[in-house]
């Protein structure tokens, strides 16, 4: 396969995980950091707001309002520690990790690999 039409592959298929993304988010408002928030999230598993905070380079602020509309979507949970109420900790729930395996699935290329070169 060439260059160009691997490269147009793969974009195509950026492009679909972007639709399918914006669908998981029922189009609300699909802002870079809230998907970067659900990308992080998602990676690393379960965080504190602050780690969240530190890893992106987003105020606590930001991370906070992304996160309480990525649980209202059912993607992330988002809870307590019991013995310091201070932390919350942030991870995928099954509908988000759900969302996020039909997301991937845009992301493959059958046939080949996703790689530009």
């Amino acid at each position: 396969m060439s260059a160009p039409e691997n490269y147009s592959r793969t974009v195509g298929n950026l492009q679909g995980a972007l639709q399918a993304m914006a669908k998981e988010f029922n189009n609300s408002d699909l802002s870079m950091p809230r998907m970067l928030v659900f990308l992080e999230v998602a990676q690393r598993g379960e965080m504190t707001h602050i780690e969240l905070s530190r890893a992106l380079g987003y105020p606590k602020a930001t991370i906070s309002r992304n996160v309480v509309l990525l649980s209202r979507l059912g993607l992330l949970t988002n809870y307590e520690y019991d013995d310091d109420r201070r932390y919350r900790t942030i991870a995928l729930t099954k509908r988000g990790q759900s969302a996020l395996n039909r997301i991937l699935n845009h992301l493959s290329v059958k046939g080949g690999d996703n790689n530009v070169d």
